[in-house]
């Protein structure tokens, strides 16, 4: 997931990483961007709590991107990638 996220985010897209660890996607979100920075890349990296194991969670978070993504008529999901396994 991190070097999925970090290539796209290099070759200049706008990843959003969903994370059920707010601390780990923090750092995550720093070192891509800090690697976004190092190479000039127009990319970056922002990260959204969710924990699919709790209902709230995933209420928020969808609440969330349906309010960022439905208010733009320019902003829209090119990619989903799914790198989770879920038990």
């Amino acid at each position: 997931g991190l070097e999925t996220a970090r290539s796209l985010a290099l070759q200049g897209c706008e990843v959003l990483i969903l994370c059920r660890t707010p601390t780990k996607a923090a750092d995550a979100v720093n070192e891509i961007n800090a690697n976004c920075a190092s190479q000039r890349s127009a990319g970056h990296c922002r990260a959204l709590a969710l924990d699919l194991a709790d209902l709230e969670s995933v209420q928020n978070c969808t609440s969330v991107l349906r309010d960022e993504f439905s208010s733009s008529q320019t902003k829209k999901i090119d990619f989903f990638v799914c790198n989770g396994g879920i038990m």
